[in-house]
């Protein structure tokens, strides 16, 4: 007999898993950057590091538009 996959359970893997994997990348992403970035003081590497370890993704994306120094691009030579 052949097994039919349910409507919810398609749901669940074609959106439901794919969205979470996003947000968990996203989410090592900004926590790896966080750790790594020189424009960054070591109090403000470990503040942000926390917010981004207790509020998770929120703390995440609150790290990708407030935290992140953005250098200008150096020039092409």
């Amino acid at each position: 007999m052949l097994a039919l996959i349910s409507i919810p359970e398609l749901v669940v893997i074609g959106i439901v898993v794919p969205l979470a994997v996003a947000c968990f990348t996203f989410w090592v992403w900004m926590l790896l950057d966080c750790v790594r970035n020189p424009r960054l003081t070591d109090t403000e590497r470990l503040i942000w590091a926390i917010v981004i370890c207790l509020a998770h993704l929120l703390g995440a994306v609150i790290y990708f538009f407030a935290g992140r120094r953005h250098s200008p691009p150096s020039a092409i030579r």
